[in-house]
């Protein structure tokens, strides 16, 4: 299938370096029909239209294709003024081949320069091109793993440093700059050698996203009570750090969104995910015993968020895998009123062929 769209990024310069940019696009549009788009990125996006959320990708591929995912946003569009905005992340090329773990997951083969590619053949106002725009995500700082640094990074996040809004259709356009493209689709030839982004079309299901509820709280502790969270809002006040772990029954893959509102920055959130409690051992190091004895303690990665002023919503980019959840709030001079907390299960549609029960309950 020829392409149209253009791979872009901010420059044509490789950077050995993380990186993270805000893409956006506004079109106009006089009646909504069916709308499929191809979309891909180096190396991690997250797409977003008139505001709303639509999907996470691409598929990962290799050095020899990278795949596009194919998205019907109908649904997304109205006539009229539309747009079109992601966030892209790009990891830079591993050549010590994943022995250093310090250029994102290992599961990722990424190319020498970071790129966003979106086509749309009912609408091709939307293809990426020098129309489009870009800024740097200066409030992201990329964090590698304590522990699971196979499976990339956590992250940190200021959200006073973030543009908020950045992907709503009336969002101020200050801060962005137009694109410059990096290559052009994959028909394309450089001097009789390809070019490193070799379009192919994803050739196994997407993710399914769903919401999911936790089955309780298992411990909570500090200088507020967070556990009203699950069924409505808390407010900490200043100068507290509370937290609350949230126990999802069994271990899942999920997105995690966190909404607050604070009248003034200082606070901070910090998620942390743990597969059960653990005990310290002999040598220091934490031990698993009885996997949901709230006795011991979440050892985990952490995802950290800094808080700006007015209501906002954390979701780290990427899902997180847990069973249990610790969401620890710390206030600074001013109270945050936590507004709600859910999650979205996340795989592949697998249908389940099987299981186990048992009547001794240490084996179940």
């Amino acid at each position: 299938m020829p392409f149209s769209a253009q791979w872009i990024w901010k420059s044509k310069e490789p950077r050995v370096c993380k990186e993270a940019l805000y893409f956006r696009k506004g079109f106009t549009i006089n009646n909504v029909e069916k709308t499929e788009i191809c979309v891909s990125a180096d190396s991690r996006y997250r797409l977003y239209i008139n505001g709303n959320y639509i999907a996470t990708g691409p598929q990962k591929g290799d050095r020899f294709r990278k795949y596009y995912d194919v998205l019907d946003v109908t649904a997304h569009l109205h006539p009229g003024r539309n747009t079109v905005a992601a966030e892209v992340l790009h990891y830079p090329n591993d050549y010590r081949g994943a022995m250093s773990f310090h250029t994102g997951p290992i599961s990722l083969v990424n190319g020498s320069r970071g790129g966003f590619w979106l086509e749309c053949t009912a609408c091709p106002q939307m293809n990426t091109n020098a129309e489009w725009l870009c800024c740097d995500n200066v409030s992201r700082r990329f964090v590698e793993a304590k522990q699971s640094k196979y499976a990339g990074d956590m992250e940190e996040i200021d959200g006073a440093a973030a543009l908020p809004y950045w992907c709503d259709p009336e969002a101020p356009e200050d801060d962005f700059s137009p694109c410059v493209v990096v290559a052009p689709p994959d028909n394309a030839r450089l001097g009789g050698v390809l070019y490193e982004w070799q379009l192919k079309r994803r050739d196994i299901p997407l993710l399914y996203e769903r919401p999911i509820q936790p089955v309780g709280c298992s411990k909570s502790g500090g200088g507020a009570d967070l556990r009203p969270l699950l069924k409505g809002s808390v407010t900490v006040l200043p100068h507290t750090t509370a937290f609350v772990d949230v126990d999802m029954g069994e271990l899942v893959n999920a997105y995690v969104s966190l909404s607050l509102e604070t009248p003034a920055v200082g606070g901070r959130i910090t998620l942390c995910y743990g597969e059960c409690y653990q005990f310290p051992g002999h040598d220091g190091l934490p031990v698993k015993r009885v996997r949901d004895d709230a006795n011991g303690d979440i050892f985990g990665e952490e995802d950290t968020y800094y808080t700006r002023q007015g209501a906002q919503v954390y979701e780290p980019f990427e899902f997180r895998v847990f069973r249990y959840l610790r969401l620890k709030v710390q206030t600074g001079d001013a109270p945050i009123a936590l507004t709600g907390l859910s999650f979205r299960l996340t795989g592949y549609p697998l249908e389940k062929a099987g299981g186990l029960k048992a009547a001794d309950p240490t084996v179940q």
